[in-house]
């Protein structure tokens, strides 16, 4: 066995990690596994191990923090509370509207049925007299769940943590990281003059020329190649 199986992973980490949730009903609603999804009878799709930063939100919150301490190589269970999990049922949150405004939109309501409102996702729960009962808590709000998960591997590549970064960060998949080395000074080396122009003069011109964004850690610079807006970029600075 591999010496990283047996280490405790913390906040700030990057981590392959499988799971499968259920409702404590035994519902299952999500998973990486195929298997799994086939035996739920899920959506068709790309079940496949997911990469996250432990403590960076990329999870549910009680999930994400109790994945700190546990061991790669893993394999356990995480019961979470609503509050944990999608959070609690919010009564402000179930609005009546008008059928009218529905059948406008050439759509036609029944309960159960998932719709998208000024970009909210709610659920429609009744029908009558005209009015639409709907329902904008999530749809696992109030329900305690259950995660089984695997950690699977610690991350340590400095460039697949960049990759890991940017996807979560951005929702995209749109991109492609370089790995520059930084060049090492000898010890008690002058810093070399940039000119008149400092950050923003020569060497600013060629940074910016051809690289979309750097993030440095150490003696390494990992150079983010991508079509992002530079305001996103300069916000993840």
């Amino acid at each position: 066995m591999k010496a990283e199986h047996t280490k405790a992973v913390r906040a700030k980490d990057f981590i392959e990690l499988d799971f499968t949730a259920q409702t404590d009903d035994g519902r299952v609603f999500d998973t990486t596994i195929t298997e799994e999804a086939v035996k739920a009878k899920l959506p068709e799709g790309d079940y496949k191990p997911i990469h996250v930063c432990i403590g960076e939100g990329n999870l549910v919150k009680g999930l994400d923090s109790a994945l700190e301490n546990k061991n790669v190589g893993e394999t356990f269970e995480i019961t979470l509370q609503a509050e944990e999990a999608f959070g609690k049922r919010d009564s402000k949150l179930v609005k009546i509207i008008p059928l009218k405004t529905f059948l406008d939109k050439e759509v036609q309501p029944h309960p159960g049925l998932p719709v998208v409102i000024d970009d909210l996702l709610a659920t429609v729960r009744a029908v009558s007299g005209g009015r639409v009962t709907t329902d904008f808590n999530h749809p696992l709000a109030g329900r305690k769940v259950v995660y089984r998960v695997t950690i699977k591997r610690l991350i340590t590549d400095e460039k697949e943590k960049a990759e890991v970064f940017i996807k979560n960060y951005f929702r995209t998949e749109n991109f492609e990281v370089k790995v520059k080395l930084a060049e090492k000074k000898p010890a008690g080396a002058m810093p070399e003059e940039r000119g008149a122009g400092g950050a923003g003069g020569a060497a600013g011109a060629e940074t910016a020329e051809t690289t979309e964004a750097e993030v440095s850690k150490e003696e390494n610079t990992i150079t983010l190649e991508g079509n992002f807006p530079e305001k996103m970029l300069r916000g993840a600075e």
